[in-house]
């Protein structure tokens, strides 16, 4: 009894130190090919790569109790990732922290509280209350839009935007348009005046915080160029955003 006690005791051992994927190779071969002359040479461990085999001697034969791809599995420490989707079974994943990238888990309190402060944020709303102005002229003879003004939106709402464009070789035409982060929002403007220009304005909703607001033109690639100049932002209260070009 007390020798069954003890094997049980260390297949246990064993099956804990396997299973944490400590290293216990008895020697260099796939499959054991000793006899065991110790009780404790009845148990041997193989490991290449991923693969782990536990070997246990049981009836003058050695018996293969489990044989593991680590690969397939995810380890504690992080050094095996997912690989696919999972699905937690109803069940919670705790301990999680706040976010700092765009693909991270965000907890519940994360996010209840980002939503509340966003509540909390007030929003421009059309008006003629001048809260940036961006003056400054960008000239180029570009013939595909051209990213030529911008402006970091300091809050969320709707904005009236204004911007002035004149060709430098009229007849050709100058063409101007309104964009949020990169990607059009606002309506294609075209003029034939020379300078100073045409001014243009345009009321859009749909801004967040962090937002730029950009002017984007270009001209007919026929020799002359494209003026930019004048740009301005207007809401219903002035809390001033921040020119970049």
């Amino acid at each position: 009894m007390a020798q069954d006690q003890e094997l049980i005791e260390t297949l246990n051992d064993l099956l804990r130190r396997f299973n944490n994927g400590e290293k216990m190779i008895r020697n260099g071969d796939a499959v054991p090919t000793y006899t065991p002359r110790t009780f404790f040479d009845q148990f041997y461990i193989y490991e290449s790569g991923s693969t782990r085999r536990l070997y246990v001697w049981i009836n003058s034969t050695w018996i293969s109790l489990s044989e593991t791809d680590l690969s397939i599995y995810i380890k504690k420490d992080g050094s095996i990732a997912f690989t696919g989707d999972q699905a937690l079974g109803n069940n919670k994943l705790t301990g999680v922290k706040n976010p700092t990238l765009d693909q991270d888990a965000a907890t519940k309190k994360y996010v209840d509280d980002e939503v509340a402060t966003k509540a909390d944020e007030p929003v421009y709303a059309v008006g003629d209350k001048l809260i940036n102005a961006n003056d400054g002229a960008n000239q180029h003879s570009n013939s595909s839009y051209t990213k030529a003004k911008e402006t970091e939106i300091v809050k969320g709402g709707v904005l009236r935007i204004k911007f002035s464009m004149y060709t430098t070789a009229a007849p050709e035409a100058a063409t101007g348009k309104i964009y949020r982060n990169g990607s059009p929002v606002g309506t294609e403007q075209t003029t034939n005046d020379t300078n100073p220009g045409e001014e243009f304005s345009e009321d859009i909703a749909g801004w967040s915080k962090g937002d730029l607001c950009q002017i984007y033109s270009h001209g007919t690639g026929g020799g002359g160029a494209v003026n930019i100049h004048s740009f301005r932002i207007y809401a219903d209260y002035y809390e001033v955003a921040t020119p970049i070009i």
